[in-house]
Order: C-alpha cells, then structure tokens, then sequence
C-alpha cells in the first residue's frame, strides 16, 4: 500500500489528507498482524514526489516562483534535497515486492 509521511507527521491544513494515511497504516499493521503468517503486508510512506499535487503544493510554497523553481525550493527543505521523480517509488515499490520476507521487518 501506499502511505504518506503525513500519516505520521503532517503540516497545516491537511486534516482530511493526514487522518486518511494514519489510518492507511493503522489498517496496514492490523493486517500484518491477523494476515502476517500467510500474506506479507506493507506500506511504502514516501516524501514528496513529481506529480501534479506537489507541483500545486510547492507552488503555494514559493507563490513567487515559477513552478520549476518553486519544486526546486521546495525539494531542498527535504531529507534527500530534492523532490523525487515517480519512477523512484514505482521502482522502490517493485524492489520491496521482490524481496524474500524471511526475518524482514521494514
């Protein structure tokens, strides 16, 4: 599943968006624990990607800057300082589904 990072620490105004991803993960760990002997269960909660959502939301960010710069600015106040690109989760999610789940806690 996909969850957010507001799921565990948000920012104004997301109250509908925040409580959605805890419960995401509430739902996740619920699983794991009543499904975990035969189906692995996990949630993948990224930090902001390229999307159309983030571009809106670094825009109201940066309201001077142009889109671009305005991602640019956006994404150096993040741990990796930069935005990641959507093919970076697609391949992370891939990646975690290959693994072998023995003695895996992620």
């Amino acid at each position: 599943m996909i969850g957010s990072v507001h799921g565990q620490a948000t920012a104004p105004a997301r109250i509908a968006y925040a409580t959605s991803k805890a419960g995401l993960e509430g739902l996740v760990c619920a699983l794991a624990v009543d499904l975990g002997d035969r189906v692995r269960v996990k949630a993948v909660c990224p930090g902001p990607f390229d999307s159309p959502a983030m571009s809106a939301a670094a825009k109201r960010f940066s309201p001077a800057l142009d889109e671009a710069e305005a991602l640019t600015a956006f994404g150096r106040t993040q741990a990796m300082g930069r935005i990641r690109e959507a093919d970076e989760l697609g391949r992370t999610v891939a990646f975690l589904g290959h693994l072998r789940p023995d003695n895996l806690q992620l």
